[in-house]
């Protein structure tokens, strides 16, 4: 369960933005817009930088 525990945040994270995203408006389009940048902000850290 360790090794699964945050891939499923980070999926739990991106699927609460994509609702966020559809069902509000205004301000929380920009919250769910850093909701789906943190998942590209992991993979870019730990697939790019920390080579």
């Amino acid at each position: 369960m360790k090794i699964w525990f945050w891939p499923i945040v980070l999926g739990l994270l991106s699927a609460a933005a994509l609702l966020v995203g559809l069902l509000f408006d205004n301000a929380w389009d920009e919250v769910a817009t850093l909701m789906l940048a943190l998942p590209v902000g992991v993979a870019l850290w730990f697939g790019w930088y920390r080579r």
